[in-house]
């Protein structure tokens, strides 16, 4: 069970203002350092992933400033908002450095959105979202997982394919699911590519003996079909763990993209992985913040920012595993295949990344 950190923290802010004196009132104690109040998604951290990428990024900033940093968890949106309202409302009106609540996930919109007006040196940052229509005291700042997504889907569309997710409506993944499957559908030859969500609520990111027995039943389909490879798309956040170990144990004859991080080191079925750097914007953003320059406002980082990156893995076996791609199975696949595709797809998928971000809201 998680900790209520509401209380922890709560308690924490005001013993920082409360100090002894020979008056019955207490008297206020400035704290010397800014403070960083970092809100991650309800799947929390330990997702290898997505939440560990932030509180990585945020800690690098913590370390090499002289900042106070706290982690809040919290077990639902609900349990964030009161945390953020209470916390918020302290800080205004109790302290006098400043201060910067990060809400980390897309989930936490309607929470930025409803914010009470904090003090003048108090400021909001949300991730995951590029609306521009919040309060003038929230930031907002996401990494766009379209263009990769479509660029990963043209790369793989050769082959079926089938995206597993851990619920609908979470902007970020359907961004990724969207770009793959519209890269997929232009290059494919009438193949299928299928979603699975593994919860209808934020637990889905939560639940990798789900995903580990999903992989399975699906490549088990597979292998009674004349096409009995296909490539898998996880975006799941530490679900993503399940499927990658049921590739691990027994799935043979398929592949799995790996999302996030560098996952290439799971297995040998993972031909690249699609990095979003999640920790250098919240570094970037938060170091932006400490030295009191502007933070920029709506932005959404694809394919021709610093934030976004395909690795490829040196360990898989083409020779071995996927000889049945391209029709041939006496010969490997070239050495450059993949980075072949992908610079050959890397300009359309740039343009239609571009075209999605303006179709935003």
């Amino acid at each position: 069970m998680k900790k209520n950190l509401l209380l922890l923290l709560s308690w924490l802010v005001i013993g920082l203002l409360c100090g002894c004196s020979d008056s019955s009132e207490p008297q206020k104690e400035e704290p010397d350092k800014d403070s960083v109040f970092l809100f991650l998604s309800t799947s929390g951290a330990g997702d290898n992933g997505y939440n560990d990428l932030i509180l990585k990024g945020a800690s690098l900033m913590a370390f090499n400033h002289d900042v106070n940093f706290y982690l809040v968890e919290s077990e639902s949106v609900e349990e964030a908002a009161k945390s953020f309202e209470t916390l918020l409302d302290i800080y205004s009106t109790y302290m006098e450095t400043k201060a910067l609540f990060v809400l980390a996930s897309s989930e936490y919109k309607e929470i930025a959105r409803r914010s009470s007006r904090p003090a003048e040196h108090c400021r909001v940052l949300l991730l995951e979202s590029s609306d521009t229509e919040m309060p003038e005291w929230v930031t907002t700042a996401k990494i766009n997982r379209f263009g990769l997504g479509y660029l990963a889907g043209a790369m793989v569309s050769g082959q079926p394919a089938e995206i597993i997710l851990a619920m609908p409506g979470e902007e970020t993944t359907e961004d990724a699911a969207a770009g793959f499957e519209a890269g997929f559908r232009v290059h494919t030859d009438g193949k299928s590519v299928r979603r699975h969500y593994l919860s209808d609520k934020a637990d889905g990111f939560n639940q990798q003996t789900k995903a580990y027995r999903l992989t399975d039943s699906i490549a088990r389909s597979y292998s009674a079909q004349e096409e009995s490879y296909a490539t898998f798309l996880p975006l799941a956040g530490a679900s993503n763990l399940g499927v990658y170990n049921a590739f691990t144990h027994f799935v043979h004859a398929q592949q799995v993209i790996g999302t996030d991080t560098d996952c290439n080191a799971q297995n040998d079925y993972i031909p690249f992985s699609l990095v979003w750097h999640i920790d250098r914007l919240v570094e970037n953003y938060l170091t932006l913040w400490y030295r009191d320059e502007p933070m920029p406002d709506g932005q959404s980082y694809g394919l021709e920012s610093d934030y976004v990156e395909m690795s490829f893995s040196d360990s898989w076996d083409p020779l071995d595993i996927f000889r049945a791609w391209e029709g041939n199975f006496t010969s490997p696949l070239p050495d450059d295949f993949w980075t072949a595709k992908q610079a050959e797809y890397l300009p359309e998928a740039i343009a239609k990344e571009n075209a999605y971000i303006r179709q935003q809201p």
